[in-house]
């Protein structure tokens, strides 16, 4: 078990461009960054990926971007989220 603590933020989304960069520059802009983030896209059609990639490109090294090659729903898509951050899971 890893003794570390720090922040790890998961996020799943499914066609969620319109608010996404809201909450993406939210979490950012908090007193104490994550240092880890893992985005997993379930096929957004509404660009949501892309405005992933152009907030996250100014924070190389904590952010991870996964697409999920066929759509796997809410639960799985957090839970594929949630598998390559690195802190101890509660």
């Amino acid at each position: 078990m890893r003794s570390d603590l720090g922040v790890s933020i998961a996020i799943r989304t499914f066609n969620g461009a319109e608010f996404f960069q809201t909450q993406l520059e939210s979490i950012l802009s908090e007193f104490c960054p994550p240092d880890e983030m893992a985005f997993c896209d379930d096929g957004s059609t509404d660009g949501t990926v892309d405005l992933a990639q152009e907030v996250l490109h100014g924070w190389p090294g904590i952010a991870r971007i996964l697409r999920n090659e066929r759509r796997l729903g809410y639960t799985k898509n957090l839970e594929r989220a949630i598998q390559p951050t690195t802190f101890e899971k509660l």
